[in-house]
């Protein structure tokens, strides 16, 4: 697939935050058909989190969660119920903010997503690797008939490590889970490596400051070579930083509407 030339920056900031989806998407589309790579990501982004507000409403999310809150509070536990209740309200809020939205146009999530991931945008990169744009139509297999299937299945994985390559810390989740099991779909295209497992453990455990993992069956050399490359990976790639976000491993993957309450609202792509 023939992508336009890309560009990271462009002359005009995106839009705020509590801007509606509908009345963003012919600049969003216009800047990322010229090219412009943040704007792409940011497209799509908005895409993918209407099309997530879509497959939970066929679920009847909405129903379960309104159940779930009269239980907490039926049982005392009301910080809790409240908690609930504050993610409907954001949940709303996001639906709102989908009004106005076609599926032909949530369909162009995948064509932008991967734009902008091969434009070299780390949570583009992130989110095509998890492939949150592949439709799924509510189905476990339904992303099998998606139009970019094929093209996600040849490119997720390269994405990841080039996004790793580029400090993003939720690759190093992403790879340790993807690694361990096969629970998600990008870990299908990952063999399961219990050496590769515990590197990708101990670098998250090294981005916390701490140096420990289980180490399972290994031997002392495989240990041995893991944490050198862990070491290697650490300075080269995060320059020996260390993580004091509570979400920092996750925070990519985690919609504004499911964030925990008082977290501040992350600015997509930038």
């Amino acid at each position: 697939m023939e992508f336009p030339p890309a560009h990271a920056e462009g002359t005009a900031p995106l839009p705020p935050l509590d801007m509606s989806v509908a009345d963003m998407f012919d600049g969003l589309k216009r800047r990322a058909d010229e090219g412009e790579a943040r704007a792409s990501c940011r497209l799509a982004v908005e895409l993918i989190n209407c099309n997530q507000l879509e497959s939970f409403a066929q679920v009847g999310y909405m129903e379960n969660s309104k159940s779930t809150e009269k239980n907490l509070e039926e049982s005392g536990l009301l910080t809790q119920a409240n908690s609930v209740a504050t993610q409907q309200i954001r949940q709303l809020e996001s639906l709102k903010r989908c009004a106005g939205i076609s599926e032909g146009q949530r369909k162009l999530a995948d064509v932008y997503l991967a734009q902008a991931a091969h434009a070299g945008i780390p949570e583009a990169m992130i989110r095509y690797a998890e492939g949150q744009s592949i439709a799924t139509e509510n189905s476990m297999f339904g992303m099998l008939r998606d139009e970019g299937f094929d093209r996600w299945r040849r490119d997720a994985v390269g994405q990841l490590e080039k996004a790793l390559e580029h400090g993003e810390p939720a690759a190093v989740f992403i790879l340790y889970v993807a690694h361990s099991s096969d629970d998600s779909p990008i870990g299908g295209l990952i063999a399961d490596d219990p050496v590769q497992t515990y590197r990708y453990r101990l670098l998250m455990s090294r981005l916390r400051g701490k140096d420990n993992a289980p180490v399972g069956k290994l031997s002392s050399l495989q240990i041995a070579e893991a944490r050198r490359e862990v070491s290697r990976m650490h300075a080269e790639y995060f320059n020996n930083r260390i993580l004091r976000e509570p979400d920092a491993f996750s925070s990519l993957m985690t919609p504004a509407w499911a964030r925990p309450e008082g977290a501040p609202l992350r600015r997509p792509c930038e």
